[in-house]
């Protein structure tokens, strides 16, 4: 919802790292577990019409990504590495120290995401009024403009993500995310659920038979 591309640092399928990042293989791990996947599932808000009030060049900074194209800040293509290190002209780093990108590099995890809207929040489906959360505008915003009701748009993203390791991996990202990312001000978590997915079966088999139910 906000344009960019999701999904860019996937492990990809039939790898090693895909294998180490998604399937549960531990041995202190119960039996009828290993070889299955943990799944995050969350459903997050997206404040589009802050968003779009951005220009270009900033959202791109909060993420560390151009919108066009997927490619790190730096140059490139969307799926060459990330220089963490990569500095402008003037010194400063390419990739802000706050930015989205940065603060997940290297924690890998199978992310699947999905648009959703629906439509007004449900809060406000019987046309009861609202005051405006508060927000800011660019300089030279009319004081007597009108919001549209665009604060109480209901549109987002379902955020799945697979793992073995959720410690390590989405707590970990989590943790530095809530501490500095600039998204953070422009999403809104509304749901979280917590899956233990059993591992695939063979024909005449059952799903988690090992459970013994």
């Amino acid at each position: 919802m906000f344009g960019h591309k999701d999904g860019t640092a996937n492990p990809r399928p039939g790898t090693a790292d895909f294998d180490a990042a998604v399937w549960v293989r531990a041995a202190t791990e119960p039996a009828w577990f290993r070889g299955g996947s943990y799944l995050v599932f969350r459903k997050i808000r997206m404040k589009t019409a802050d968003w779009d009030m951005l220009p270009l060049a900033e959202q791109d900074q909060i993420i560390g990504r151009r919108r066009g194209d997927g490619a790190p800040l730096h140059g490139g293509h969307e799926f060459d590495a990330v220089d963490l290190e990569a500095r402008a002209d003037s010194g400063e780093l390419v990739i802000a120290r706050d930015a989205h990108v940065r603060l997940v590099h290297g924690i890998p995890m199978l992310r699947r995401g999905y648009n959703y809207d629906y439509g007004t929040l449900l809060s406000t489906a019987t046309g009861s009024s609202e005051q405006v959360a508060p927000h800011s505008h660019p300089e030279g915003t009319d004081p007597n403009h009108t919001h549209g009701g665009h604060d109480k748009l209901d549109v987002g993203l379902l955020f799945a993500a697979y793992m073995n390791n959720p410690p390590e991996q989405f707590i970990r990202a989590q943790a530095a995310l809530a501490a500095s990312d600039r998204l953070n001000g422009l999403v809104q978590h509304t749901g979280s659920a917590f899956f233990a997915v059993p591992p695939g079966i063979a024909p005449g088999e059952s799903i988690a038979a090992g459970l013994g139910l």
